[in-house]
Formats: C-alpha cells, sequence, structure tokens
C-alpha cells in the first residue's frame, strides 16, 4: 500500500542555479553567490538543514531551476492515515 504523501512548493523568479550549484546546493555552507557584494546574507546552512529535516522524516527535498525564470524548491513529506482522514474531514 503506498503511503499519502503531503507536498509544499515555493518558487522565486529572480533566481536561477547553474549546473554546478544544482549538484551542490544542499552542501553545508554552500553559497550560490559567495561574492562580497551579495545582496543576501547568509551563511549557506538554510537548505543543508531543511534536507537534514525532511529526509529524518522519511521525505524528499529537490528543485528546478530554468534560467530566465526562475526556480522552484519543493518537499515532501509522508502523511499517516489519522493525519490524512482528519485533514479531509475539516
Amino acid at each position: 500500500m503506498r503511503r499519502a504523501r503531503a507536498t509544499q512548493s515555493a518558487s522565486r523568479s529572480s533566481t536561477t542555479a547553474s549546473a554546478y550549484q544544482h549538484e551542490q546546493i544542499f552542501r553545508r555552507f554552500f553559497r550560490a553567490d559567495s561574492s562580497d557584494t551579495r545582496h543576501i546574507g547568509g551563511a549557506g546552512l538554510g537548505l543543508a538543514l531543511c534536507k537534514e529535516i525532511v529526509e529524518a522524516h522519511g521525505g524528499s527535498i529537490a528543485f528546478e531551476s530554468v534560467e530566465g525564470q526562475g526556480s522552484t524548491f519543493w518537499f515532501e513529506l509522508p502523511v499517516s492515515a489519522a493525519s490524512a482522514s482528519s485533514d479531509s474531514s475539516s
């Protein structure tokens, strides 16, 4: 029996990733823009932590990036039968 899965996604039209970045983006401390003039702060841990948390809960995380159109990130998590039935009855 296939378990139900919940999916959440987020898109950003202003940012795309190169092929190299695509392979590295979920690694700790990886920054797509490591220049001194970057406008977005952070240490490069956010996506690595998201991946660890999602995978610890039996889920998966990925993204797609199309140059000129932006990037969409998504994750899927398994949903128990009790959670799925209570969500559909509300």
